[in-house]
């Protein structure tokens, strides 16, 4: 199976990578909390769960970022 590379906002020479993802969840929260459909709420967790599932990977104790701490 090929990966295509990621492009625009989420291509690894952006500064803004991972940006998006933000967006995605503010949203999510947004329309759960208006209009209670709990698929919202399952999105929402499962994106918060795969960032917690990184961080814990990378051994952080803080948040997870698109960027290594030495180069920004």
């Amino acid at each position: 199976m090929m990966v295509e590379k990621l492009e625009g906002r989420e291509s690894l020479d952006c500064k803004l990578r991972g940006h998006t993802k933000g967006h995605i969840l503010s949203e999510l929260v947004l329309l759960y909390i208006s209009i209670v459909e709990e698929q919202y709420r399952l999105k929402g967790d499962s994106l918060v769960t795969s960032l917690a599932e990184v961080q814990k990977t990378l051994n952080q104790d803080y948040s997870v970022s698109a960027y290594h701490d030495e180069k920004y």
